[in-house]
């Protein structure tokens, strides 16, 4: 087989040494419809189409939000990093996800969407939000894009964010759903089992 020949295998798209995810499970795609997933630096490069102006994209396409709150262990000291988040239709869903379930920018999905699933440990999570943070802090510490698009959303009041505990609540409830289907099927294979059993 010749170089012309060669299958172009699909890139697959790793940020922080990380892999991306790809379920898109009901466990997992509810999040689009509460609290999409924050971005990082490096999303705004791949999600604001080339020739645009960044700052027009961001008021139409994102929200400030406070972030997440990192305490310190051994200073007891509480910090703040802030994120942006995408903007949110009427209903509340994500502002890309589109009527019939699918993401508008899922190649270029936000890190919190694309990195982070359900099915993985909590320990892998938090490693990757860490990661997600420390980007982010590193940014304001320099007063990078996202900084500046951030600070310029707060100012003009577009904000967004804060959904975590409703989010919380709402994947228990799913997660209930889910457990209560799954006990209905396994009664139901159990007794399709048993009559099987009496032929």
């Amino acid at each position: 087989m010749d170089s012309k020949e060669r299958l172009s295998l699909p890139v697959i798209r790793t940020e922080f040494g990380f892999r991306r995810t790809s379920c898109d499970c009901e466990l997992c795609s509810f999040w689009c419809r509460i609290m999409p997933g924050f971005l990082v630096p490096s999303d705004l490069q791949r999600l604001c189409p080339p020739g645009a102006d960044l700052m027009t994209w961001a008021k139409e396409h994102l929200r400030a939000s406070q972030g997440f709150v990192v305490f310190n262990g051994k200073t007891g000291e509480k910090l703040q990093v802030p994120s942006l988040v995408p903007t949110k239709q009427a209903n509340g869903h994500c502002h890309w996800l589109q009527p019939d379930g699918h993401c508008a920018v899922h190649e270029n999905a936000p890190f919190g969407c694309a990195f982070v699933d359900q099915h993985m440990k909590d320990r892998e999570a938090h490693k990757r939000n860490v990661a997600g943070r420390l980007a982010r802090m590193e940014d304001f510490a320099k007063n990078g894009p996202y900084s500046q698009v951030w600070h310029m959303l707060m100012k003009e009041g577009l904000t967004g964010g804060g959904e975590y505990m409703a989010a919380r609540a709402e994947l228990l409830k799913i997660k209930a759903k889910i457990a209560k289907r799954a006990a209905h099927q396994a009664r139901k294979e159990r007794r399709k089992k048993r009559k099987q059993g009496r032929r």
